[in-house]
């Protein structure tokens, strides 16, 4: 059981490692996109300015041309890593660090290049693209890693904040001004940003949890599908530990196999034994779905079938499947003849089996009387065969089921009272 779980989590996080290669290609080319259009709108806003190009301006220029120029090559970088083949989960991280290492320390450039208090840091174009990264961080699917970018940005830019310099006269004379541009402020900014970065970051976690729970539940599933009757699969909901563990449950067992099927399949070619059996599991997995009934097991030329119930429903379904089938082989393979016996009570309902190699199975008295009742329909002259119990509990409205009060099965002590539905041919001759 641990090797199946470590089997699922494994799967789950090399789904999560193709989300992140995704997210990483994606987020290249936002990069790419993001900064060719900053690029763009400040040429062309530079390009119409009538100010005087300062030494200082010029460094300005040079910094923010830079800091576009390391974002799109950034980004280029991620989409050849990634279209390479050589993205791993570890380099989620120093690719996000990478955003806020360069706009953190672009912004220090230029704080340092104006001679700015730190106080302006939010005056500088590079500041903004903050935002944008935060935004790109919704397509990353690692809350920690979001968490701790939040946490870097936030004190980067409160560090900043601290940095002695100049103050512009303008501010100085204005008091207004002066206070936008004081710590209160500027706190509230950083505190905005940072919020936004923990908002993102709880709505990751939860997002990452549903897919997590989602895809864990799904592959579950589908393990259980590989041992468990589909319609099983899809009911139940019990851990595979509880499957293993079984229960005692009500059930009506029908057991179906084809008579003097050797003797036919010597005288088939392969591809018609397969067209023939083909046909007769058609046959029986649709009459079962029309009844109630799960089909367990094909075996061979037989099928076992089991009605779960706790009710007299679980009888009816099998006596209603029993004649229903005879019918439907008549007509859909007239040379074909079936054996059909049929039992229920409790049994044992459960998975058994090694690592690997698991099996849904139904064990116990039922099991074994339905199958004897099968056997006994050769010597019986009988198309199918149900226990007294089935009778009782189904109460068939067919009239032509024939009272069998000491029938002797093998393996057992005592007879077993039962009842039988004759062959056509059988009864012609008796009448």
């Amino acid at each position: 059981m641990f090797d199946q779980r470590r089997q699922l989590d494994d799967a789950t996080s090399q789904l999560f490692l193709v989300a992140e290669r995704r997210a990483e290609w994606l987020i290249g080319w936002l990069r790419l996109g993001i900064s060719s259009t900053l690029a763009i709108v400040f040429t062309v806003a530079m390009t119409s300015a009538t100010v005087e190009m300062t030494q200082m301006l010029k460094w300005q220029v040079i910094y923010a041309l830079g800091t576009m120029g390391v974002y799109f090559l950034l980004g280029a970088l991620a989409l050849v890593i990634v279209w390479a083949g050589l993205f791993r989960a570890w380099m989620v991280w120093p690719s996000a660090l990478g955003d806020c290492v360069f706009i953190l320390g672009s912004t220090a450039l230029a704080v340092g290049n104006t001679g700015l208090p730190g106080l302006y840091v939010y005056v500088f174009p590079t500041v903004w693209l903050i935002p944008l990264v935060v935004a790109c961080g919704a397509w990353r699917v690692t809350p920690p890693l979001l968490g701790a970018l939040a946490a870097g940005r936030g004190a980067g830019l409160v560090t900043l904040l601290f940095v002695q310099g100049i103050t512009p006269d303008v501010t100085r004379s204005n008091e207004a001004l002066g206070f936008l541009f004081g710590v209160p402020p500027n706190l509230m900014r950083t505190a905005m940003i940072l919020v936004g970065a923990i908002v993102l970051m709880v709505a990751s976690t939860r997002i990452r949890a549903l897919l997590w729970a989602s895809i864990t539940e799904a592959e579950a599933r589908g393990m259980l599908k590989r041992f468990l009757p589909e319609q099983l699969a899809q009911a139940k909901a019990q851990d595979l530990d509880e499957l293993r563990e079984g229960q005692q449950v009500q059930m009506a067992v029908a057991f179906v196999d084809i008579r003097g099927f050797t003797r036919m399949a010597e005288g088939m070619a392969a591809r018609d034994l397969t067209a023939f059996l083909g046909r007769f599991r058609s046959v029986i997995s649709a009459r079962a779905s029309a009844c109630g009934g799960i089909v367990d097991k094909f075996i061979g030329d037989g099928a076992l079938v089991v009605f779960p119930d706790d009710g007299p429903g679980a009888a009816t379904g099998a006596v209603t499947f029993t004649e229903t089938v005879l019918e439907s082989m008549a007509e859909a393979m007239p040379d074909t003849k079936l054996g059909i016996g049929v039992d229920c009570g409790t049994v044992f309902a459960g998975v058994v089996g090694s690592e690997g190699r698991l099996e849904y199975t139904v064990l116990g008295d039922v099991v074994n009387v339905a199958a004897r009742l099968e056997a006994a329909t050769k010597d019986t002259g009988m198309r199918a065969l149900i226990s007294e119990t089935v009778w009782q509990a189904a109460r068939p409205a067919r009239r032509d089921w024939e009272p069998l009060s000491e029938l002797r099965l093998p393996g057992r002590d005592m007879p077993v009272a039962c009842r039988g539905l004759p062959r056509i041919e059988a009864r012609a001759v008796a009448e």
